[in-house]
C-alpha cells in the first residue's frame, strides 16, 4: 500500500463506502468545500478538531536572531507559520505501545 494520499484517493475510498450512492462528482465537489473551508478557518486562527483524531491549528513562530557567518552579524528574522497536528490521547495510547523507540533511535 501506498504512503500517498491525496484527495484522489479520499473520493475513492468515500465513493466505495457509500456504495456509489451518490454521482462521484457530487462527493468530490462535497469533499472540495469542506478542504477550502477548513484552510479558510485555519488561516482565521481556529483550531479544528478530528473527534478521536486530532487538532489541527496553525501556529506562529517566534522572532529569533540568526548569524550570517561571512559578514560576521546578527539579523533578525521574523517567525514563521507553521501547521501544528496534535493527535487525540485514544489515539496516543494505543499507538504508543505499538512504537519501538530502539529501532528509532539507530
Amino acid at each position: 500500500m501506498s504512503n500517498d494520499f491525496d484527495k484522489r484517493s479520499l473520493w475513492r475510498f468515500v465513493n466505495k463506502k457509500i456504495n456509489r450512492v451518490s454521482h462521484h462528482y457530487h462527493v468530490f465537489a462535497v469533499m472540495s468545500t469542506l478542504f477550502e473551508e477548513m484552510i479558510v478557518d485555519l488561516k482565521n486562527g481556529k483550531k479544528i478538531k478530528i473527534h478521536n483524531f486530532c487538532t489541527f491549528a496553525i501556529k506562529k513562530r517566534k522572532t529569533r536572531y540568526y548569524y550570517k557567518f561571512f559578514s560576521k552579524e546578527k539579523k533578525l528574522v521574523e517567525g514563521g507559520y507553521y501547521l501544528s497536528f496534535n493527535l487525540s490521547r485514544t489515539l496516543k495510547k494505543k499507538l504508543l505501545p505499538l512504537i519501538d523507540f530502539n529501532k528509532i533511535k539507530k
